[in-house]
């Protein structure tokens, strides 16, 4: 089963989805014993068989020389995964052979130059033409660019005026980030205020790119946790969190918006 999954990528080599799992336990002041297994399982598109790709219990299982301790986000491309894990010091970004389960550390997060380490990764895409690895900082609500052929040298080029970028909108509680090949930008989901941001490159200005109809913010709200571009049919699609508020108490829905 899928417990805990958190995010899905589509694995183009293979045609198959790959899903993020991840199961929590500890043990408890009365025994109970509770287990920790993070890893990823592949679905078969035609069957919907899930086989285990890679994954891993940090307690008992030694045949993974890099365990994941704490996920972030990751992406998929030409047949590896590429996953980000927050627990280790410094945080690294491990490369996941999507045949075999192997695994081996892509990149650390202490840059060459000691400036611009991530802090908070929340969310990241990958562009495969540049091989730029764009990742979203939600800690100062940045994003950075990192460069994964030159010693994964990395700068920000969209914030919340951090920087000194010229920007039109703040991102101020920026939960995912998507990268727009066709027209070069990137598009940041901002939970709290309910909008998608689009941030162009050529021009280093971000604009509205839509809003999730919230009417009046202190008796409903809508807010989009993650995103992604659905390039096929011309369109994202987020998962929108919708709440009432009646007489101090919140009601809230989950569905799925485009």
């Amino acid at each position: 089963s899928l417990v805990g999954t958190e995010a899905i990528r589509f694995d183009q080599q293979a045609n198959r989805l790959i899903a993020d799992t991840q199961f929590n336990q500890l043990t408890n002041d009365i025994g109970v014993v509770y287990e920790r297994w993070y890893g990823l399982v592949a679905i078969d598109l035609a069957t919907g068989v899930r086989t285990v790709v890679s994954g891993n219990n940090v307690q008992t299982d030694e045949n993974y020389a890099f365990k994941i301790i704490i996920p972030a986000d990751y992406f998929v491309d030409n047949g590896f995964a590429y996953y980000y894990d927050r627990r280790p010091t410094p945080e690294r970004m491990l490369k996941i052979n999507l045949t075999t389960g192997e695994r081996t550390e892509w990149f650390s997060n202490s840059a060459e130059n000691k400036k611009y380490n991530l802090k908070v990764l929340k969310s990241l895409d990958y562009d495969p033409a540049t091989k730029f690895l764009y990742a979203l900082d939600a800690a100062i609500d940045s994003v950075f660019k990192i460069d994964t052929q030159n010693g994964f040298t990395r700068g920000p080029i969209a914030s919340n005026g951090n920087f000194g970028e010229s920007t039109a909108l703040n991102y101020v509680s920026a939960s995912a980030l998507s990268w727009d090949q066709l027209n070069q930008r990137l598009l940041v989901t901002n939970q709290l205020e309910g909008t998608i941001n689009a941030y162009q490159l050529s021009t280093g200005v971000s604009s509205l790119f839509c809003e999730f109809g919230i009417k009046d913010p202190t008796t409903e709200r809508a807010i989009p946790t993650d995103s992604v571009l659905d390039v096929a049919n011309g369109r994202i699609l987020s998962i929108v969190k919708y709440q009432q508020v009646v007489d101090g108490s919140i009601t809230s829905t989950g569905r799925i918006d485009s």
